[in-house]
């Protein structure tokens, strides 16, 4: 079948059409890349003597509301950001670092056990144009043997201008998770359960 030159025009400027938002939308949505959760301890509780991790559960995934490497969104009709290492691997680092820097010696047996469940770790959209709230809210667990010698809920939140102040989701995010450990550390050395 012969297209006539007018309709082969037409055809051509579809295509192209097409085949550029087709390239916009890869490149603004990203190649699916991931990216890094960098952490540095912070915090200045002292301690010693040894401590062993028990693993931590990443609730919004263990829910199936995001993938066990993704950051939450609520209120948007976005997904949240992806990263090279579960959400739950990142946080027992992290915590696993602000221990050792307390001056903690981990092991893999020990009396005194953390674990805990991480239950938000990604951004809540405000109704006010342009901000967001992050949050991450940690449930530690101090355990010996098998029984919970002592619980704590640490929350931490943030609100900041998407458009003002150049910090990232995951920056907030990780900012905040040393704010959840700190305040662990801090209770938990207060009530002698570290």
């Amino acid at each position: 079948m012969l297209v006539s030159g007018a309709r082969y025009g037409f055809l051509r400027s579809m295509m192209t059409s097409i085949l550029r938002a087709c390239a916009a939308l890869f490149l603004v949505t990203g190649c699916a890349s991931k990216a890094q959760l960098t952490y540095e301890p912070a915090n200045e509780v002292q301690g010693s003597g040894p401590m062993g991790l028990r693993g931590f559960v990443y609730g919004p995934a263990e829910a199936g509301q995001v993938k066990p490497n993704q950051s939450q969104v609520v209120g948007a009709p976005v997904k949240g950001e992806l990263y090279t290492e579960d959400v739950s691997v990142f946080f027992e680092r992290a915590l696993q670092m602000e221990l050792e820097k307390s001056g903690y010696q981990l092991s893999g047996v020990a009396e005194r056990n953390l674990t805990g469940r991480i239950e938000a770790f990604g951004i809540d959209h405000s109704p006010k144009q342009n901000r967001i709230d992050a949050i991450v809210q940690v449930n530690f667990q101090v355990q010996k043997g098998s029984q919970t010698q002592f619980e704590y809920l640490s929350t931490a939140s943030k609100e900041f201008r998407t458009k003002i102040g150049g910090k990232t989701t995951k920056d907030m995010l990780v900012e905040l998770t040393q704010v959840c450990i700190a305040q662990f550390l801090a209770e938990a050395r207060a009530q002698n359960q570290l």
